[in-house]
This record gives C-alpha cells, sequence and structure tokens, in this order.
C-alpha cells in the first residue's frame, strides 16, 4: 500500500466514523425530542382535566377559587413556552441541539411542577366543598374521561 492510498483510506475512515457519530447525535435527538413530546401530551391531558373540573365546580357554585383560575392561567402560559422550546429544539441542528436542551429541560419541568401543585390547590378546595357537606359526586360522573 503506498502512502497516498494509505491516506485516502485514512480519510474514508474518518468519514465514515463521522457519519457514523452524527447518525447517533440524530437518533439521540429524534428519541429525546419523541420522549418530550410524550411529557407534554400527559401534561396537556392533565391541564384539560384540571380546567374542566375548576369549570365545572365553578358552574355548580361549589368552589370560586380566583387563586386556582390565576395558577390555570400561569399554567397554560407555561405549556405555551414549553411547546416553543420544544419547536426549537425540532430545528436546531444535528451539532447544538443539545444546546437548546437545558432549556427544554427547565421549562418542562417547571410545567410539571406547576401542573402538580394546581392539582393539589383544586384537591384542596374539592376537600373544603366537602367538608362544608356538599358532595362532589356529581361533578366526578359527569367528567369525560380523556386518555
Amino acid at each position: 500500500m503506498n502512502l497516498r492510498h494509505a491516506s485516502t483510506v485514512l480519510a474514508l475512515m474518518g468519514f465514515l466514523l463521522t457519519c457514523s457519530c452524527s447518525i447517533d447525535t440524530v437518533q439521540q435527538k429524534q428519541d429525546y425530542v419523541e420522549n418530550v413530546e410524550l411529557r407534554l401530551r400527559e401534561v396537556t391531558v392533565r391541564i384539560d382535566e384540571l380546567e374542566y373540573l375548576h369549570a365545572e365546580s365553578r358552574e355548580s357554585g361549589m368552589t370560586d377559587s380566583p387563586e386556582l383560575a390565576q395558577t390555570l392561567d400561569a399554567l397554560t402560559d407555561k405549556q405555551q413556552v414549553a411547546v416553543k422550546k420544544l419547536d426549537e429544539v425540532r430545528h436546531a441542528g444535528v451539532a447544538n441541539w443539545k444546546g437548546t436542551r437545558s432549556s427544554m429541560d427547565a421549562a418542562l419541568q417547571d410545567l410539571e411542577r406547576s401542573c402538580e401543585a394546581a392539582t393539589f390547590m383544586l384537591e384542596e378546595a374539592l376537600l373544603d366543598m366537602q367538608e362544608s357537606g356538599m358532595s362532589r359526586k356529581h361533578l366526578l360522573v359527569s367528567y369525560p374521561v380523556v386518555r
């Protein structure tokens, strides 16, 4: 094997190694996006459930929590931020998508924590309602299952 042939083989091996790394990176990005999409769908379903239960409880006169209404509004805003961050990750290049990952993770964690807080607030409001002698049974019976 002459020197020219050896350098061509080395260049080809380097190219193949680069392709292999970028294929792994593309797969990592796709896996990450799919995971975030799943988590966002789960949170969206929960937000829809919370908004429905809150609206039903307000209409029936059982609970009227301005703080919960504000929390649900903030939750919707945080959801929109997370969706925008996911869009940034989707459109980021293969070489730099990990740079957008940390802001995506932070937005999603904030959304999930806020959703848990809103769930707790609604549960407290419904427990207060029960303690005051009102039944929430009709509220739960009329609630459509969203999955």
